[in-house]
């Protein structure tokens, strides 16, 4: 494994806290959710004291649903700078969830 990049994969039930408010009839993953799942990341694989002071870009592709595995990939361009995708690569299709920039300290 590089060790600039990590890769990580999660998935999430359907009666996990986040998808009960957000959206009553079509449940998703909070994009709040899924760029606190990068910090959680970079804070346990590099800096565990990373404080985001900016998100420069970030595109949210498609959603994520309730029982979706997600792999989670983080790359460290700088000690201040982490790209990252959100994506899944079941089967032979790659669907991308998020991807996008966080610049901190």
């Amino acid at each position: 494994m590089n060790s600039h990049k990590i890769k990580t994969e999660l998935s999430f039930q359907e009666d996990h806290p986040f998808f009960k408010g957000h959206f009553a009839e079509y449940p998703v993953l909070p994009g709040v959710y899924q760029v606190q799942i990068v910090l959680d990341e970079i804070r346990t694989h590099y800096d565990e004291d990373f404080d985001i002071l900016r998100i420069p870009n970030i595109k949210y592709i498609n959603p994520v649903l309730p029982g979706e595995k997600i792999a989670i990939e983080v790359v460290k361009a700088s000690d201040e700078k982490y790209s990252f995708t959100i994506s899944s690569n079941e089967g032979s299709l790659i669907k991308l969830f998020s991807k996008g920039t966080l610049i901190g300290c």
